[in-house]
């Protein structure tokens, strides 16, 4: 983990961040930067910032009673981190872990709870962070279908555009390998039932 306070580095990241980023400019903000594979955030640590993804990708998780790994959502651009922690004055019961090179605006909450919590702008941030996390929950919940089917619905349902972007957010979300969803992909196009339009990314037809 590493915190980047230069001030030219910071406006860059809030430029990448339209809308909410500008909200959170009056906040002190600064750069949090993490590695791939660092975590986060843990049940282990307290809320003192509030993080929104800039640059990278992280998955979002939590760890049942048996071990198992329940996963949540994926942060991208855009997704507020401690969003429900926020909300409940707690600490978190997910853990996130960096994917690759995660850049996030850090917001100091000492000091500055009370102010985002009468920022009517911060809070609809923060109403649409957690309703998506709670629409990619449902959809990684426990499914019995067929992979084949899984992933058209992924693509149409669960994709911006309906078009994926991505295989490692898709195999994360659909529960298989990389191999098995490079077959599966190259089948389906092959069908006419998916269109490759770039590298990672694919169409319903």
């Amino acid at each position: 983990m590493e915190d980047i306070r230069d001030p030219m580095l910071i406006s860059e990241c809030v430029k990448r961040l339209p809308g909410i980023g500008n909200v959170l400019s009056a906040y002190n903000p600064f750069i949090r930067r993490y590695g791939r594979g660092e975590l986060i955030t843990s049940p282990d640590r307290p809320l003192d910032h509030i993080l929104i993804v800039a640059s990278g990708m992280a998955f979002i998780y939590a760890i049942a009673s048996d071990g198992s790994v329940m996963q949540i959502a994926v942060a991208e651009k855009g997704t507020i981190i401690g969003d429900a922690e926020f909300a409940e004055h707690g600490s978190t019961a997910l853990f996130v872990e960096a994917r690759d090179d995660v850049d996030c605006l850090a917001i100091p909450l000492d000091g500055q709870r009370q102010k985002l919590e009468r920022d009517p702008c911060f809070l609809m941030a923060l109403s649409a962070s957690l309703a998506g996390k709670l629409r990619s929950a449902s959809m990684n919940r426990i499914d019995d279908r067929p992979l084949e089917e899984r992933l058209l619905s992924y693509v149409r349902y669960g994709c911006e555009g309906s078009v994926m972007e991505g295989i490692e957010r898709a195999t994360y979300s659909l529960h298989c390998s990389r191999r098995q969803l490079h077959r599966l992909l190259a089948k389906l196009c092959g069908e006419g039932r998916l269109e490759r339009i770039g590298k990672g990314r694919y169409r319903i037809c």
